[in-house]
């Protein structure tokens, strides 16, 4: 939420003593962490957005309430806090262009929106990580700024381009100017460990995001 608000792209309805909600203007993210339901209840405004990020379990049941939502994921937050990035690999790390679109749609299980994907590669959103001209892994940045989609195809794990993606994407967001962050769902341990590999700082906290 903070970096939303740095970038420029945050619209505030709510920033009192008791919480802020947002509505993050690239990936029309209603984004909410408040003490008490009686915030949201009295915001009508709140309406019908593509995804909501609750920053509390309740919050996130309140939104839930009359509403249908197909996806939902529960994740904790990772940020980089440090001044230097850490310690690059060597790769053959490039923007993605639309030749890879198929590739990384079904390389992604994650996902299950290709337009996204197009999306993020038209704004150079996507980058790849080449072995002998071929595509072995890819990064992105969401709409909303935080660092995801990070994939190893599966005969070139082991390598450490996960790692070297991810750094990659630190260092490019830290000479922006920016915090690189990301989110990590519930139980994945292995990104989890890369996390902390690389330095990121682990929330304790939970994030509930909600798709319609």
């Amino acid at each position: 939420m903070l970096e939303a608000i740095d970038r420029g792209s945050a619209d505030i309805l709510y920033a009192e003593r008791g919480g802020v909600i947002l509505i993050e203007r690239e990936s029309r993210s209603c984004m909410i962490s408040v003490d008490e339901i009686s915030i949201c209840e009295e915001l009508p405004s709140l309406g019908n957005y593509p995804q909501y990020a609750a920053h509390q379990r309740d919050v996130a049941a309140y939104i839930t309430q009359g509403r249908s939502f197909p996806h939902s994921l529960t994740v904790c937050q990772a940020a980089y806090l440090e001044e230097e990035p850490p310690r690059a690999l060597e790769a053959d790390i490039r923007p993605l262009t639309e030749e890879q679109e198929e590739t990384v749609f079904h390389s992604y299980e994650a996902m299950d929106d290709p337009a996204y994907i197009r999306e993020l590669i038209s704004r150079g959103q996507m980058w790849g990580l080449f072995k002998d001209g071929l595509l072995a892994g890819f990064i992105g940045e969401h709409l909303e700024g935080s660092m995801g989609l990070l994939e190893v195809l599966p005969e070139h794990r082991g390598r450490g381009y996960g790692y070297a993606l991810e750094s990659f994407l630190i260092g490019r967001t830290l000479a922006r100017g920016s915090i690189p962050f990301c989110q990590v769902v519930t139980g994945n341990r292995p990104s989890l460990a890369l996390q902390r590999k690389l330095g990121m700082a682990i929330s304790k906290g939970k994030t509930y995001w909600l798709f319609n």
